[in-house]
């Protein structure tokens, strides 16, 4: 049975619950922007939470990337600075803190805490911080990483000097060996057990954490970062995969051993791509659920494409998007430019292929259309933010997706969500368990494949037949309402309470 969607008088949301309040969430890490996108959904449906992203700044995990309207040409990929960006009033929310680990926790206290003046001023800190380490001038940005680095290493060997000069501190040794236990319990065959070496690094800004954590009633992770509510002894924390468990819990590294049993002792875990299933077992989750990547089909109603404005000023019959990354092997770009001369047999140069120009295969993929002697079929754009993207999918006639995984992850269902044509390669029983119909996607494996389903995705009775379909499949599968359902349901069975014999583990 579905749960409904909480509003402000019933559910886990704007219900008074037990606690005569909204539930109180923590969400630590925003690749992707998936945290915020969650969070402003949960929000709008009555919850109270709060978006942690610390020392990570790339344009994908910033709030004006997903609902700011600007041009993505006008900032640095991997330290934008968005003072330099006009931004057409859009104005952070104060639930997302990002900067510096220790001034996001500091910030978020204050918050929490109702003390006004010292949130605003942390506010103001973490604006400064990200001002000196993504300052336009290396020397900036240089010294505030120097700046936040030292900071960090100050407390790190702080805390050693007094442990060596027997100075009573508080002291987490018990839980950090009952971890490496766990871990051998839970991973008897492993070669690279987890060590206390590996959890050294979380513990100067452990107490920190350990007090923040008791403000919120749940804390959600992604990616990585379950590890910090399991050693600070949170509970209940739920983990959110973004493709985390396709390889990472199982590289012999520091990250990979944290990773693995911060998951295997979640309490809860969201699985969003098709192939992460298969992780479950060996890492022992006891607890997980399908969960879809946040979208919020409204944005896509709401916004408007360029119509053929953009076929005429590239002085094209046809438009192609690609916005993948230049990752050969882990997006399969290059089969879309080896596909480039077959398409201009098929059409005659009457298109242009939209390449987005990032990625750490560029200049092979320049080098790759200079070869195949295409480079006039290609026209370069910057990355394009959330609503810039969302005008060019509703302008071009085709988009195309990764050709690595079977599965479908964020791209696809956003193309859906404008209407346009999506090629990909695609097994639908690879995500079956998260969506029980199969999605209207063209599946391409190789170039010839590629020509075969534009063809297809450019006939007008097709596309007509497709716009109703991707409609309907969003609506029922991959909406925002989903993705509130699935966190109510998440939320509502870890905070039930656990059997003695659970608490005592």
């Amino acid at each position: 049975m579905k749960a409904s969607v909480p509003d402000r008088r019933e559910g886990l949301g704007g219900q008074p619950t037990s606690l005569g309040r909204p539930l109180r969430v923590l969400h630590i890490g925003n690749v992707a922007n998936n945290a915020y996108k969650n969070v402003k959904l949960l929000n709008e449906a009555g919850f109270d939470c709060d978006v942690l992203c610390y020392d990570y700044y790339h344009i994908m995990g910033a709030p004006e990337w997903e609902d700011a309207d600007f041009d993505g040409s006008a900032v640095d990929q991997l330290r934008p600075d968005w003072s330099k960006v006009e931004l057409h009033g859009f104005v952070r929310p104060r639930w997302f803190a990002q900067g510096p680990g220790l001034f996001c926790v500091y910030y978020l206290l204050a918050r929490r805490r109702g003390r006004r003046l010292r949130a605003a001023w942390w506010w103001q800190v973490l604006t400064w911080s990200r001002l000196l380490l993504c300052g336009r001038h290396e020397w900036v940005a240089r010294s505030g990483l120097e700046m936040i680095f030292r900071l960090k290493g100050l407390l790190f060997l702080l805390g050693r000097i007094a442990r060596k000069l027997g100075v009573p501190i508080p002291s987490d040794l018990p839980a950090r060996e009952h971890m490496v236990r766990e871990f051998r319990r839970l991973f008897p065959d492993r070669p690279d057990p987890l060590t206390l070496e590996d959890l050294d690094m979380f513990r100067s800004l452990l107490p920190l954490w350990k007090r923040l954590f008791a403000e919120y009633d749940l804390v959600q992770t992604y990616a990585t970062d379950p590890i910090l509510p399991l050693l600070a002894g949170k509970r209940p924390y739920v983990a959110f995969e973004h493709g985390t468990l396709r390889d990472v819990p199982f590289a012999p590294t520091q990250v990979g051993r944290t990773t693995a049993i911060g998951y295997a002792l979640a309490d809860g875990v969201f699985i969003t791509n098709g192939d992460c299933l298969k992780s479950v077992a060996p890492l022992k989750i006891k607890r997980y659920a399908p969960m879809v990547h946040p979208l919020d089909e409204r944005d896509y109603a709401r916004i408007e494409g360029l119509g053929r404005r953009l076929h005429e000023k590239l002085g094209a019959r046809h438009l192609f998007l690609c916005t993948l990354r230049h990752d050969w092997t882990v997006k399969g770009t290059d089969v879309y430019l080896r596909a480039l001369p077959l398409l201009c047999e098929a059409f005659g140069p009457t298109f242009k292929l939209l390449l987005a120009r990032w990625g750490g295969q560029v200049r092979e993929s320049e080098e790759l259309l200079r070869s195949l002697g295409v480079e006039s079929l290609v026209h370069w754009i910057e990355p394009l933010p959330r609503r810039a993207l969302i005008r060019y999918q509703k302008s071009v006639d085709v988009q195309f997706d990764q050709v690595a995984l079977p599965h479908f992850g964020a791209t696809a269902p956003e193309a859906m969500a404008a209407g346009v044509p999506v090629l990909m390669s695609y097994d639908p029983a690879s995500t079956s368990w998260i969506v029980p119909e199969p999605a209207p996607i063209l599946t391409v494996w190789t170039p010839a494949d590629v020509v075969a389903k534009t063809l297809v995705a450019l006939d007008p009775a097709w596309r007509l037949e497709y716009r109703r379909r991707a409609e309907g499949w969003i609506r029922e599968y991959h909406s925002s309402k989903r993705v509130v359902e699935g966190h109510v349901a998440m939320y509502r069975a870890v905070l039930a309470p656990r059997p003695a014999a659970e608490e005592t583990q």
